[in-house]
Order: structure tokens, then C-alpha cells, then sequence
């Protein structure tokens, strides 16, 4: 995102989510670490340094998991900010975040303050039923919520989406579908990006244990396949005809989103 797109660097405020610890997490997640929230000043020591050695206008994409899981730490960082440091001039930030977790307005004041400049959000689908299937902790009142504090921040929005969880059929599709297109409409040309992508069924997630219930020969081998995890949690979970006939769906759908 212009002037931020020349000097760009990666970085992590915080490790972990919040939401999973408290909950066991969205079900597709793989996240094993407890949260971490290291001490504010480090991280704008280490912000600082990139500063003075490369100049102004630095982007930093923050890989830590959900920085609004924690507003209390979000806090202590814009606090704990140097005075020499502007935001938007010498440093701006991608943060990942959860709509669940933005519903007020001091949050996302908080995050414009702090340097926000984009919000990977993950949105993940626009039906409650998949929501609730997911275990999101989210709906769609949410979402729109979240993006109208995003938005009327000037705040730019990347949207996650995950097609495929248990029960998804073709009525759970058209409302997604639906609800992501008046997000294009809503958002305009804050709407960056939609990552839309068929269910990953990865060893780690409470979807994998599920899978595994019906089909534990997926948790005898350490070399596992992929496609044919995929396709097994098609034939069992997912209401969209034979599991190459879900899969081609889903490929389709997450072309058509992005």
C-alpha cells in the first residue's frame, strides 16, 4: 500500500491466540503455543533500529497471531511507542485480527493510533451456521461491525475465507457468497484482497481429530496425505455431492470469491 510498499519487513508482537486458550480455538486451527505478549519496549527497539538503519516509511506485517485478543497489551504498545517514532510516516503495521474483537469504537481508535494501516481480517465465511460451525466466536453482525470500525478509520481490510467446514452445503455458499460481495460493495477500494481458500484438515486441529473418528487410518503414519484427508472430511462432513464433486465445488467458489 503506497507510500508503504518499497521497505518492507516482517515482524511479531505477540505470539499465540487468546482465543484458543480460552476456548480451544477455530476448529480448523493448528496453533499450539500458549500466548506470549513480550515486553512493548522491546518491540519498538527492535522497530526503531530498522528506522534509523533503512530511513522512513517502513511497512511491518505483524505473523503474530491476533493482536486484538489482548486490548490491554495493545494499550501498553501505543504507550510504550518512543516519541521519535510516527506512526504513518516513519513505521505503519499489518496486524491480524479476529471480528469478535473489534466492536468498539476506543478499539479501533487504539489500532489507528498504534499504526495500523491494514487488518488481515478473518472474516471466514458469511453464514452463522458455518460460523458457529467453525467456533469463530463470531457472527455475521459481527463482521459488519468490525468492518464499519475498520473503514471509517481509513483503515485498509485483506478478508479471510474458509470454504468447506462441517455442514457446508449450497445454501451455506450462496449466503457466503453473498455476504463477501456486499463487502466488495461496503469496503471499495479499502477491500485489498480476498483470501478464499478451500479447508486444510491439518494434524493438530480439533477438524483433524474429528476426521479421525470416522477414519483413524489418517492417524497411523506420520506421512500424511493431504488430498486424502481433504476428501475423506468431504465424504463425511460436507453436503456438496462426492468428495471430487465437493472439492471441484469448493475450488470453484474460493476462484470465484478472490
Amino acid at each position: 500500500t503506497p507510500p508503504f510498499h518499497k521497505k518492507c519487513f516482517t515482524i511479531f508482537t505477540h505470539e499465540g491466540c487468546t482465543w484458543r486458550d480460552r476456548t480451544g480455538g477455530c476448529k480448523f486451527c493448528t496453533l499450539s503455543l500458549k500466548a506470549y505478549f513480550p515486553n512493548p519496549r522491546n518491540i519498538w527497539r527492535e522497530i526503531q533500529e530498522i528506522v534509523q538503519n533503512y530511513g522512513q516509511q517502513i511497512f511491518f506485517k505483524d505473523y503474530g497471531d491476533s493482536l486484538t485478543g489482548n486490548w490491554d497489551y495493545v494499550k501498553q504498545l501505543v504507550e510504550a511507542r518512543p516519541s521519535s517514532l510516527k506512526p504513518f510516516q516513519d513505521y505503519a503495521f499489518e496486524v491480524y485480527l479476529g471480528t469478535r474483537e473489534l466492536r468498539e469504537d476506543w478499539q479501533a481508535d487504539l489500532l489507528k493510533s498504534l499504526g495500523v494501516l491494514r487488518a488481515y481480517v478473518g472474516y471466514e465465511n458469511f453464514s452463522d451456521r458455518m460460523l458457529r460451525s467453525m467456533r469463530k466466536g463470531a457472527a455475521v453482525k459481527t463482521h459488519w461491525r468490525a468492518t464499519e470500525l475498520l473503514i471509517s478509520r481509513g483503515i485498509y481490510n485483506l478478508a479471510g475465507c474458509v470454504l468447506g467446514c462441517e455442514g457446508e452445503n449450497e445454501e451455506s455458499l450462496k449466503e457466503n457468497f453473498d455476504g463477501f460481495k456486499q463487502l466488495k460493495e461496503f469496503c471499495g477500494d479499502k477491500l485489498l484482497l480476498i483470501a478464499a481458500s478451500p479447508l486444510a484438515v491439518l494434524p493438530g486441529s480439533p477438524i483433524f481429530e474429528q476426521l479421525l473418528t470416522v477414519e483413524p487410518r489418517h492417524g497411523l503414519t506420520d506421512d500424511v496425505d493431504f488430498i486424502a484427508t481433504r476428501r475423506d472430511w468431504l465424504k463425511h462432513f460436507v453436503k456438496l455431492g462426492t468428495p471430487e464433486e465437493a472439492e471441484k465445488r469448493l475450488i470453484q467458489e474460493s476462484l470465484e470469491l478472490g
